[in-house]
């Protein structure tokens, strides 16, 4: 009895670790691709030696920033520059606002974004990779107004309220798609003026991913923002690699080198060197606290299972003891 009552509380501590792991987790996800490289269409791009044309925003860090000498960085920037070294691939980036660089590769004047939230609008007017990384947005308030904010559950809820986002980006078709009055909507030029104004006391909130926004807070020294609540769960961003409309080869090619740098572990490289100073597994302790009484209730009904079925046994051996005397 003492022994399999260890083993009940030894299986339910295991399920309650493998719950838990499950309900920790980041605002940044990747997925692992097995290798399938085309080399039939890399060797007819070499062939070619045809130059890219990558182009890159200003101010979306840690995804994509310019570097004091005015030059390309950030995440997706060192992604694109692998999966280039490991296709050989020729690329040259040129660098401009979101809207600019948006519109360029709309209009076939630059051959790749390396940061592109898919949506089927823009399914229309280029060609995506598959994702690379999927991101969760979090909304981002004033400290002051907490107790404004404490019974929202949902962006539907906040429709009285004035939101920032990013002008084009996927997050101001999300805002338009859901509901909320485009007098309610607020439009900046970039992250970090979105929160810039959030911080001055202009508007209510403000919706980005939730580790640039961390980070804009970090180093713009913007100590009276904060984030609130789970990042949202109807909404992520899945962002890929895009290219010219109808440019299928190069696809195919991008689609091989993110295979590759992902087997390899030169994906993982990248990442840590963006998100691992900011990455931070935040706990859910409502969510723990549900799992630890789940995981109570199955090992004392386990328990009382056990102890109903001993006593069934003693019974028995009680009987027949009997019945033999």
């Amino acid at each position: 009895m003492k022994k399999r009552n260890i083993a009940l509380l030894s299986l339910s501590f295991l399920f309650i670790l493998f719950v838990s792991s499950h309900v920790i987790s980041d605002e940044v996800q990747t997925d692992k691709i097995p290798i399938h490289p085309d080399k039939i269409i890399a060797e007819s791009f070499k062939q070619a030696d045809r130059q890219l044309i990558v182009g890159s925003e200003f101010d979306y860090p840690p995804f994509a920033l310019i570097t004091p000498e005015g030059q390309a960085d950030g995440y997706s920037v060192d992604l694109i520059k692998a999966v280039a070294e490991v296709m050989k691939l020729d690329i040259r980036f040129q660098t401009g606002p979101w809207s600019e660089v948006r519109a360029a590769l709309e209009n076939k004047e630059i051959d790749i974004l390396p940061l592109v939230g898919y949506s089927e609008e823009r399914d229309e007017k280029m060609d995506f990779t598959m994702p690379h990384t999927i991101v969760y947005d979090s909304i981002f308030i004033r400290k002051e107004d907490v107790e404004k904010f404490k019974d929202f559950h949902t962006l539907t809820d906040l429709k009285e309220k004035k939101v920032i986002v990013l002008r084009s980006d996927n997050a101001n078709d999300y805002v338009v798609g859901i509901g909320i009055p485009i007098e309610n909507i607020i439009l900046a030029d970039t992250n970090p003026q979105a929160m810039k104004m959030l911080a001055s006391g202009q508007y209510d909130y403000v919706l980005m991913p939730k580790l640039m926004g961390l980070l804009i807070i970090r180093d713009e020294k913007l100590d009276n923002i904060q984030s609130i609540g789970a990042p949202i769960e109807d909404y992520t961003r899945a962002f890929c690699f895009a290219v010219k409309d109808g440019d299928v080869k190069l696809v195919t090619l991008l689609n091989d080198g993110l295979n590759i740098i992902k087997a390899t572990g030169q994906y993982d490289q990248i990442y840590d060197k963006w998100f691992g100073a900011l990455k931070h597994k935040t706990i859910d302790w409502r969510l723990i606290l549900k799992v630890i009484f789940l995981a109570a209730a199955i090992f004392l009904t386990l328990l009382a299972i056990s102890f109903a079925w001993s006593l069934s046994l003693k019974k028995q051996v009680a009987q027949r003891t009997k019945e033999l005397n």
